[in-house]
């Protein structure tokens, strides 16, 4: 999925995280700027601010121009806020996973046959009915996590924002083993993770999250030759081919049966 683009202007210091951070900020702290500036992303994130009531720039007041080029604009370029922005705004309105490429090998032949793997799966741009397109986040500036994809919750909170209360169909719905939680409502968000194993095996990591991103279960799913990540997605949302994925695929941590007071627990 591709977040819409957005039709409001948000200025630096407008979206809510700036905001949490520069509110929070305290100019005496002992801690490097780059320091203080990811405890209070992850405090943000923790607070579940995420879905703050969005907010316009004309009912904003600017900060300091100082204090946005010292502590935001070292945070992320002007390319990786724009994808914030477009998830913020735009929202994730479709049961299409998100794609994050997470491995650049430092072989520069192997990087250029991973890159061709990458163009292969993602393909050409496929509209989906909502108007989304597939569409990978793929910098190596910006998403070299390696095996820890989850940071990139710390560069770009807004997709945490993303994961939502759904109601959707049962045609849609993959099957959750009893007692993981309500049926009837629950939060995750799929997401497919491209990482060393997937460049390696030509095996994708499908990840679904709950809404503290906990993993709620996850597997991996073959990515074919000739076939593109928009063609297997448009078979996973038009068939039971993506049910069938989450029945075979692993319990995460936090709602394994050894764990009982977990399970169900969204929160």
């Amino acid at each position: 999925m591709s977040p819409k683009d957005s039709t409001v202007e948000y200025p630096w210091g407008s979206l809510p995280v700036e905001r949490y951070i520069l509110t929070n900020w305290n100019s005496s702290s002992s801690e490097s700027i780059k320091q203080q500036r990811l405890r209070l992303t992850r405090q943000h994130l923790e607070a579940d601010t995420t879905n703050l009531e969005r907010i316009t720039s004309n009912v904003h007041r600017r900060p300091p121009q100082m204090d946005v080029d010292n502590i935001l604009k070292p945070w992320r370029s002007e390319k990786t806020r724009k994808i914030a922005v477009r998830l913020f705004d735009g929202g994730y309105d479709s049961e299409v996973p998100l794609m994050l490429r997470t491995y650049y090998s430092r072989d520069a032949g192997k990087l250029k046959m991973d890159n061709t793997k990458l163009a292969d799966w993602v393909g050409p741009k496929k509209k989906f009915s909502d108007g989304s397109y597939c569409t990978c986040l793929d910098d190596p500036e910006v998403f070299n996590f390696g095996e820890k994809w989850e940071k990139i919750f710390e560069i770009i909170p807004e997709l945490a924002g993303c994961i939502f209360t759904a109601s959707v169909t049962r045609k849609h719905r993959p099957k959750l083993p009893p007692g993981d939680c309500d049926s009837r409502r629950w939060c995750f968000m799929p997401l497919i993770v491209l990482d060393k194993e997937a460049f390696a095996t030509k095996h994708g990591r499908l990840i679904y999250l709950d809404s503290r991103r906990n993993i709620i279960r996850e597997t991996r799913f073959d990515l074919s030759d000739g076939v593109s990540m928009a063609d297997i997605i448009v078979d996973w949302v038009e068939s039971a081919h993506l049910e069938r994925l989450w029945e075979d695929s692993q319990v995460g941590e936090k709602y394994r049966a050894d764990r009982p007071t977990d399970r169900g627990r969204l929160g």
